[in-house]
Order: structure tokens, then C-alpha cells, then sequence
């Protein structure tokens, strides 16, 4: 799991959560500390990479 503050688009903040878990799978602790405007990202690989993508 990785975790990275950014700026989408329209320049607003928004924090990007990578996994590399299958199906964007994230462990139930996690799970709640997620806010509407986190982003939960899932591609193969490492989940750092995920976040890049």
C-alpha cells in the first residue's frame, strides 16, 4: 500500500491510496479512514506504480 497527496486537474487536493492488492482490495482498517475525496488506485504491480499511473 502506498499513499500520495496530489493535485487532479482542476488544481484541487486530493490523496491517492494504491494498492497492489487484487481488485483495489484494501485490509478493513483502512477502509474507514478513507474520505470522499481520497482515491483508491489499483493497477498490476507495486502500488506505488499504481499511484504514478
Amino acid at each position: 500500500m502506498g499513499v500520495a497527496v496530489a493535485k487532479d486537474p482542476n488544481g484541487r487536493i486530493v490523496t491517492l491510496i494504491g494498492t497492489s492488492e487484487p481488485n483495489g482490495y484494501l485490509r478493513s482498517g483502512v477502509r474507514p479512514l478513507i474520505g470522499q475525496s481520497d482515491i483508491v488506485v489499483s493497477f498490476p504491480g507495486h502500488a506505488e506504480d499504481s499511484i504514478v499511473k
